[in-house]
C-alpha cells in the first residue's frame, strides 16, 4: 500500500493503466540476458566472499546476527514514533483510487488469458505486536482501510484469501514471525499462506 505514492510517480508504471503499453521485453531479450548474466556473477561473487570471511562458531554468529536484527526493527520502530508522534511529520494517504483501479487493470489482464485474479490480503505485523497507540498514523491508516478494501474488491467481484482469518484463531501468532517479532512472516508462516491459497484453488 506504502508503494503506490512511489509508484504513481513512474511515468512507466502509470502508463501501463493507460491502454495497451507495452515495454516490449520479448524482442528485447539480450539486453535482459546480459542483465541477468552480469547480476548472477554478482551475487555469487558476494556469496564467495562471504563464505570466506564466515567464522567457525555459526551458532554464536546466528545468535549475534538474531539480536542484531531484533534492535534495527526496534530502532526503525521507535524512529517511526518520534517521527509520528513528537514532531508530527506530514505522510502520505493512501491512494485508494489508484489502488482499485490498479486491481481492476489486474483482473481484467487475468480474464484476457482466461484466469482467474485472487487477491492475498497479508495483514501488517505490526496489527498483532503492538496497540494502536505505539503504531504511526499511517500504519494504522491502512490497517483501517482493511474493510474498506475487502468490501470495495468484493462488490468488484474478485476472489479474497484473507490471512487474518486464520492468524485471529491461532493461540500464538509469534511462531508465524521472523524471530517471533513483527516483520516478515517465516518458513513456517509462508507454508501456511501457501497451503490456504492452494485449498482456495481446489
Amino acid at each position: 500500500m506504502e508503494g503506490l505514492n512511489w509508484s504513481k510517480k513512474d511515468s512507466h508504471l502509470m502508463k501501463y493503466l493507460n491502454g495497451e503499453y507495452n515495454i516490449n521485453y520479448i524482442n528485447r531479450y539480450d539486453e535482459i540476458e546480459l542483465f541477468l548474466t552480469s547480476s548472477s556473477k554478482e551475487t555469487i561473487s558476494r556469496l564467495n566472499n562471504r563464505n570466506k570471511n564466515k567464522k567457525l562458531n555459526s551458532k554464536s554468529n546466528f545468535e549475534i546476527i538474531k539480536n542484531n536484527l531484533i534492535d534495527i526493527l526496534e530502532i526503525k520502530r521507535i524512529k517511526k514514533f518520534i517521527r509520528y508522534k513528537i514532531f508530527k511529520k506530514k505522510y502520505l494517504n493512501t491512494d485508494l483510487d489508484l489502488f482499485f483501479l490498479t486491481i481492476k487493470k489486474m483482473d481484467e489482464e487475468a480474464k484476457k488469458n482466461n484466469s482467474k485474479f485472487i487477491f492475498v490480503y497479508l495483514p501488517s505485523s505490526t496489527r498483532y505486536f503492538f496497540k494502536t497507540s505505539e503504531n504511526s498514523p499511517k500504519i494504522n491508516e491502512q490497517i483501517n482501510h482493511k474493510k474498506i478494501i475487502l468490501d470495495k474488491l468484493e462488490n468488484m467481484g474478485v476472489s479474497i484469501i484473507d490471512i487474518t482469518l486464520f492468524l485471529e484463531k491461532a493461540p500464538s501468532v509469534k511462531p508465524y514471525f521472523s524471530l517471533g517479532y513483527f516483520g516478515h512472516f517465516n518458513t513456517r508462516g509462508y507454508k501456511k499462506i501457501a497451503e490456504m491459497i492452494s485449498f482456495k484453488l481446489k
